[in-house]
């Protein structure tokens, strides 16, 4: 992939183009999940929640804040634009989800603080879709294998380092 030019909004069509799309029943079903009826939406949105906390995580490690913040905002404008057409999640709307997402990230940057790798945080994603009903019993270690399989982790850290943007600087 090309890099994006020194810009917020072009970073953030790049990372956009990260984002999974085309899921579907046959995606479900191709790792043996069997979602009740208007689950698949509901699978959806876990996953755009996850790989955004993973875009989110690369952006405060690697660009300065305001750029990074700019970022965020350009792609959460950009999904709201194909939140039908393309990511197909229109049957949720994006402010639930995304206010839903701050919840969830909130839990993720818990486990990621004590250590916990993208497994780990994916396994909690996972509980969730298990305890709120979108996972019948017994699925978690097919569904884990679909998160690890379709959340680009590697991909967006390695994008997000390659931008040629303002650089995250720390204290000490």
């Amino acid at each position: 992939m090309s890099l994006p030019n020194q810009d917020p909004s072009s970073a953030a069509g790049a990372l956009y183009a990260l984002l999974p799309r085309g899921l579907s029943s046959s995606t479900w079903e191709e790792y043996g999940l069997d979602l009740p009826a208007g689950h698949g939406v509901d699978l959806s949105a876990a996953i755009l929640i996850l790989t955004l906390y993973w875009i989110r995580q690369a952006l405060t490690t690697w660009v300065a804040k305001p750029v990074g913040t700019e970022v965020l905002i350009q792609l959460a404008q950009q999904i709201e634009a194909g939140w039908i057409s393309e990511l197909g999640l229109g049957d949720r709307e994006p402010d639930e989800v995304f206010d839903c997402a701050e919840e969830h990230w909130a839990r993720y940057e818990t486990i990621s603080l004590a250590g916990g790798d993208a497994m780990t945080v994916a396994n909690e994603a996972v509980a969730v879709l298990e305890f709120d009903g979108v996972l019948a019993p017994g699925t978690r270690g097919k569904a884990l294998a679909l998160l690890m399989d379709i959340v680009p982790v590697e991909s967006v850290a390695e994008l997000v380092e390659s931008f040629p943007l303002p650089r995250a600087s720390y204290g000490g």
